[in-house]
């Protein structure tokens, strides 16, 4: 006998998590799958623009998150001859480290009736033959197939590409943390 779960959410990501914590809160029965283990780093989607700031407002998270943000609100840039050029007021946001979001979405998502599992791979997202769908994914405990009445997937842009089967494409992403640097906070 199959696992079955209304909804099966790929992903614990920010979109991810968002979704389940707003299934969970209408007591639909939902399982999220990532295959990452959380807390967990990633080099990019570090800045909150207003309109992330409203979601997080609405799943009720926005006070737990705004305590590790830095409120940026202007761009500074430096020329090669080391003339700087501010420019204030063009687009507000916050700023905070992708591995302190999603940890306090995680433990929030966790603190739900949802059911999650990390370290989970899902290898394959497809219509089941009676409706609904059908999730393939690699744990720990080996392959399984998982059915669902639907199923988010919430992965990604490297997911998006396997779903189209388009040609396999390498992204790179660079991360810096400098101390000491002589720079206005909210830029």
């Amino acid at each position: 006998m199959r696992e079955r779960h209304d909804v099966v959410v790929v992903g614990a990501g920010p979109a991810g998590a968002a979704c389940a914590l707003t299934l969970a809160a209408r007591g639909v029965e939902t399982l999220v799958l990532d295959r990452a283990r959380f807390p967990r780093s990633k080099a990019c989607a570090g800045g909150l623009s207003p309109g992330a700031r409203r979601s997080l407002e609405e799943l009720g998270i926005w006070d737990d998150v705004v305590r590790e943000t830095q409120h940026v609100d202007s761009v500074r840039l430096v020329s090669p001859s080391a003339i700087p050029v501010t420019v204030r007021g063009a687009l507000e946001c916050d700023v905070i480290n992708r591995r302190k979001l999603d940890a306090t979405l995680f433990d929030r998502l966790k603190a739900t009736d949802a059911a999650v599992r990390e370290g989970v791979t899902v290898t394959d997202v497809s219509p089941a033959p009676d409706g609904g769908a059908l999730v393939r994914a690699k744990g720990p405990d080996g392959e399984e197939v998982i059915e669902a009445r639907w199923a988010v997937v919430a992965a990604g842009a490297a997911w998006r590409r396997r779903m189209e089967r388009r040609s396999r494409r390498f992204n790179h992403s660079m991360m810096a943390r400098y101390r000491g640097v002589d720079h206005d906070r909210h830029a």
